[in-house]
């Protein structure tokens, strides 16, 4: 039984605001989407940080363009179920903030990355201090998939998947805190298979 004083207590709240807000997208991948706040609203079926050369790790004319037409080749095409599938698989791994087990899973889910989309990762997201703190802290998650949906594919191929679901965290010495996750991923295919080249928080 852990007795935390008020200090502790703050402190603890402060790591719960920075995992909240990692979770609910408002930080995760900011750095990667090329909107600032401002601008037209990304469609449903292909926002435009989908295919932001940032993201995607491509030129604005992709090398796997067939003759320019717009059209991947047909082994880059990322069919929507095996993206899916990958997605659930990586979920586990991506929302598990418990601190005995974090450090693993988001190791683990960092291997479904691209390079460049698990680097901006390390560095912006899941830091060392964040880590550190998750760790110290002696909290509780649970994450519960609610829906997951598939968009058009883009024209190198890769595709978006939209995903909902049920955050909970479990404090110490507080009450359960629940969160709703809405998020957008784009998922393309690689010498290493289908990996996460970005994702972006789906709210609003």
């Amino acid at each position: 039984m852990f007795d935390y004083q008020a200090g502790e207590k703050q402190k603890l709240t402060l790591i719960m605001t920075g995992v909240t807000g990692l979770i609910m997208g408002i930080t995760i991948m900011a750095f990667l989407s090329p909107e600032t706040g401002s601008g037209p609203k990304k469609t449903r079926e292909r926002p435009k940080w989908a295919n932001n050369p940032d993201v995607t790790g491509k030129p604005n004319l992709p090398a796997d363009y067939n003759g320019g037409q717009g059209q991947a080749k047909p082994e880059n095409m990322v069919q929507a179920t095996e993206a899916q599938d990958m997605l659930r698989q990586w979920l586990g791994y991506a929302f598990d903030f418990n601190s005995q087990t974090c450090g693993k899973s988001q190791e683990r889910a960092m291997q479904f990355m691209t390079p460049e989309c698990a680097s901006s990762y390390r560095s912006n997201v899941w830091t060392t201090e964040l880590a550190t703190q998750i760790e110290q802290a002696n909290l509780k998650n649970e994450f519960i998939l609610s829906k997951m949906s598939a968009g058009q594919n883009n024209p190198d191929g890769s595709i978006v998947i939209f995903m909902e679901g049920e955050q909970t965290f479990f404090p110490p010495s507080a009450p359960p805190e629940k969160k709703h996750i809405s998020m957008e991923y784009i998922v393309k295919k690689t010498p290493e298979g289908l990996q996460i080249a970005g994702f972006h928080d789906g709210a609003g």
